[in-house]
Order: structure tokens, then C-alpha cells, then sequence
């Protein structure tokens, strides 16, 4: 109900609130679609791109699906006092951008932008680059210490799994790691996003340049699904994927051995 509902209505905007089980500053995580910058980027924060293409089913995804701007807020540690005033400082400047906000209240909303700015974080955009899988019969257990956007080198002991140790395989900055018994993911690796090719990638997408996306070598469209496009890792040279996440497209989590790349509603 609520769905259809957000769907009649053509401006519809959700923010999905969440804490962390470990330590960090606040920070968005963004289906990569213009729609959705226009929305996460206006949040004094980190952004995180990529989220979706190792998570297989979100809120904030289906949402999107449905053509919906949608966007994820991490607001910090679970018990941690200030998470509470940064979600609320969130659903401000959500409001704000949104439209909906009245005159007599844009105080709130700047108010609000100062708070989630004091945090001490750039507002940059970063990637996310690799996953750690858990299930409940790993007995993974993270090192002690670690905070979400800490920097991890390759190599590093970063956690166990029972007795065995689990290394960082590249540089770069951790993102969740997991401090709670519940969960599937271990923690997450990610890396900065040059502004300039934020800027050129939404250039690209309004070319649509997927019609031919397909004549990169080791990139095919998929024969029964329109707008699907199939990548053989062992034939596509290393920036096929790369070139899709500038055409708006993501990667279709589960997708073996072929990647199975999707055109990101709203592009």
C-alpha cells in the first residue's frame, strides 16, 4: 500500500535510517543513479557508491526499482547518544531537499547541516571494492579497533575466522566491520571516487551510450532479457566494469561466471 502509494506520487524521496555494530562517522549509501545524488549528495557526508551490487536484497533497492529516489543513512554506533541527533539532522535536510519543508522551519533544516558537518569527515564520494562474507558457522570475529573509514593495508589481520586469520586483500578503507553476533557481512573495503569522474559519468549517462556498450570485447547482450548486458571476466578488459558504472548500470549480485550488468533505474 504504502509503495504504490509513493509511486503515484512523481517527487517521492525515502530515507532508510541505520546504525553500525562498530564505530565510525555518519554516512549515506547511494544506488548510483542521478536522482539518487541529487538526494544523497545533499547530506554533509560520506557517500557510498557500490553498496547494492554486494547486498542482494535492501529496502532502499527494491524502492529503486520502483523508480523511487532512495537512499541510505548510517547514522553511527547502535548505542551511541549522537547517532539519534544525526539521524534526526538527516531526515531534515531529506525534507529539505525534498520540497516539503515550510519557511518558517529552514532553520531546522540548517541547523541540521552544521551538526552532520561538525563530524569531522569529508563530504567525498567512495566506492565500495570488496566484501567479506560470514555465515553463522565461521565464528568470524573482527580484530579489536577498527571504526568504519579507518585505513587498512594489504595484508593486514583485520579478523578471524575460528582460529584462521582474515587479511585485507588491497589497500584502502574499512566500512562496517562487524562487532555484533548477528550479520553476514564480515566488513566492506572501499575507495575514493574522483569528483571528475562523477561529473563526467553523468554527462555520459544522458548520451545513452549503452546502445553500443555491447562492443567492448567480452560484452554481449543477454539473448532473453532486453537492457541486460552479459561480461566475461576473462576476456573483458578491466575497465568493462568501470565503463558500465559510468553508463548508469550495476552489477547483478549472485551473477557467475558471467556478470550480469543492469541499467540502474532513473540512470
Amino acid at each position: 500500500e504504502i509503495t504504490r502509494e509513493l509511486q503515484e506520487c512523481p517527487t517521492a524521496h525515502m530515507l532508510d535510517l541505520h546504525s553500525t555494530s562498530g564505530d565510525g562517522p555518519p554516512f549515506a549509501t547511494i544506488d548510483d543513479t542521478l536522482a539518487n545524488r541529487a538526494f544523497g549528495f545533499a547530506l554533509p557526508v560520506p557517500h557510498v557508491l557500490g553498496l547494492e551490487e554486494e547486498l542482494p536484497a535492501t529496502l532502499v533497492g527494491f524502492l529503486n526499482g520502483q523508480g523511487i529516489t532512495a537512499v541510505g543513512f548510517e547514522a553511527g554506533q547502535h548505542l551511541e547518544p549522537g547517532a539519534v541527533d544525526r539521524a534526526e539532522a538527516a531526515v531534515w535536510l531529506a525534507m529539505e531537499v525534498a520540497g516539503v519543508l515550510e519557511t518558517g522551519v529552514r532553520n531546522e533544516a540548517e541547523q541540521a547541516r552544521h551538526l552532520l558537518a561538525a563530524q569531522g569527515t569529508r563530504a567525498e564520494a567512495v566506492e565500495v571494492r570488496y566484501r567479506e562474507p560470514v555465515a553463522p558457522e565461521d565464528r568470524f570475529v573482527m580484530e579489536p579497533g577498527y571504526r568504519s573509514f579507518q585505513r587498512v593495508r594489504a595484508g593486514e589481520i583485520l579478523a578471524r575466522r575460528a582460529t584462521e586469520p582474515v587479511t585485507c586483500p588491497e589497500d584502502g578503507m574499512i566500512l562496517m566491520p562487524l562487532y555484533q553476533s548477528q550479520g553476514s557481512d564480515g566488513f566492506f573495503l572501499i575507495r575514493p571516487v574522483n569528483p571528475l569522474w562523477l561529473s563526467f559519468s553523468a554527462r555520459l549517462r544522458r548520451l545513452r551510450l549503452e546502445r553500443v556498450v555491447h562492443w567492448l570485447p567480452g560484452v554481449r547482450r543477454h539473448p532473453e532479457q532486453p537492457g541486460v548486458f552479459l561480461v566475461d571476466p576473462a576476456r573483458a578488459r578491466w575497465l568493462a566494469r568501470q565503463v558500465f558504472h559510468l553508463l548508469g548500470f550495476r552489477r547483478r549480485p549472485g551473477t557467475a561466471p558471467e556478470l550480469e550488468m543492469v541499467r540502474r533505474e532513473s540512470f
